[in-house]
Parts: C-alpha cells; structure tokens; sequence
C-alpha cells in the first residue's frame, strides 16, 4: 500500500503572493502535483496548511486540483487554515476530513491540533478522548496530526503542541498500539524514535523548507512529498523532492 503525504502547501487568496517575499506556493504545489500524479498512490494525506489564509479562494484552487486524482485525499486542519471554509469549500466526492481511516496495514488517526489565533497547536479534551477510544479500539495506528510534539530544538518550537506531555503520555501508554505518527508543520524531514518506543516522520512541506537552526533560516532542499510504503506489517519512508 503506498500512501503520500504532501503538507504545509499554504495557498494563498492571490494567486501570485510569494510567502517570506520568496515563494510562489502555488507553483511549488502544482510542480509538486505533477509528480505525484506519477506516484499513482493508493490514497494522499494532507496534513495541514492547506492555506495560508484560510481564504475561499485558496480552498477552491486547491480543490479542483484535488478532484483531478484518482484516489481519495485525507485532509486535516493547521495553524494557517480556517477549518469551517476548510470544510465547507473543501470537502467534496474524494476530498474526505475524517477521525480516522481502516486499511489492511492499519488505521490512521486523524487529530485536529488547530488553535484559533496561535501558531501552537493543542489537541482538544474532546480530541483527546477521541484519539484514547480509537487506540482502544484499534491495532496497527499511524497517529496524523499538523504540529510537531516533540521537541526538535530549533525555533520551530516556539509553535509546537501546547499540550504535547498529555499526548505522549497518551502515546506511552498505549505504544504497543502505534505503528507510525505523521505531522507536517516543521518544513523540513525529521526522523525521531521517543522514547525507543514511538517513531515519528515529520514531512518536507510543497513549498519553501526551514533550516535545522535556532533562529529562522531557510534550507536549500526543494519543495517535496513523503511516501509511506506499508507492507506484511511494516513499512518504509523515503522523501521525494521536485
């Protein structure tokens, strides 16, 4: 089963508007588009950013972009969304926001870490109780979520999840259970193992990547996707760049 993460697109209302005075975001994710479309994956998930502005407009291009696909697309929200447009715009036929998704190699967790106004994340007490009964419920969990929750000791984590000890605390108890947590958010790949009991990949985002530094740099490395190749149980992560 092969599953594509593409993240942190952050589409604007104008079309032309370059994020940091650098990056024409819609360029990047209709390059990064073009290889996907050749990855022919099961199914995509995207995980958060999907705008900049949480504008009508950007959802709409993103929109009929995503209806091109022969697959369905798992979406959830992030820090520079608006979820009620998000929703309401978005969701349509293959384009799917959901709690979570069953599949022979597992089932994804969808959790929502939006924060109105913050750039953090926090997962609600509702999230939380939901994410509990799914653990409970199910085998072979890939946890999704947009922000980062462990610490990765560069200036991203001034906007990481407030609330991120409760969910590791969450994740411990229930490690035996997880096969795999994805988030976006921190533009660049980071590989950890918390704990030597919890991996976790956070994904190249389709527009500009930060640097691995304390304060805000840019990295050299292009837009770009992840794909998760599951088989008989296990899985591989490799990173694509346009």
């Amino acid at each position: 089963m092969k599953v594509i993460q593409i993240t942190d697109m952050h589409l604007c209302k104008n079309p032309e508007e370059r994020i940091f005075g650098l990056v024409n975001t819609k360029d990047t994710f209709l390059d990064v588009v073009a290889k996907i479309i050749e990855e022919k994956p099961d199914f995509i998930i995207a995980t958060g950013d999907l705008s900049q502005d949480g504008s009508i407009e950007s959802y709409q291009r993103l929109k009929e972009v995503f209806l091109t696909f022969n697959c369905d697309i798992f979406i959830i929200d992030g820090n520079h969304d608006n979820p009620f447009v998000m929703n309401k715009i978005l969701v349509s036929n293959n384009i799917k926001h959901q709690e979570y998704h069953q599949t022979d190699e597992g089932t994804f967790i969808f959790c929502s870490s939006f924060k109105e106004d913050s750039n953090s994340g926090l997962i609600s007490d509702l999230g939380l109780i939901n994410l509990e009964k799914y653990l409970n419920k199910f085998d072979n969990c890939i946890i999704v979520i947009h922000h980062h929750f462990v610490k990765l000791n560069t200036f991203v984590d001034e906007s990481i999840l407030e609330n991120s000890e409760v969910l590791l605390s969450l994740l411990n108890k229930y490690h035996s259970k997880i096969k795999l947590c994805i988030t976006g958010h921190v533009h660049n790949s980071y590989d950890i193992n918390y704990n030597n009991r919890i991996n976790i990949h956070s994904s190249l985002s389709t527009c500009i990547q930060f640097a691995k530094t304390e304060s805000i740099l840019f990295d050299f490395k292009s837009p770009g996707y992840t794909i998760y190749n599951f088989f008989n149980g296990a899985y591989e992560i490799s990173e694509k760049t346009i």
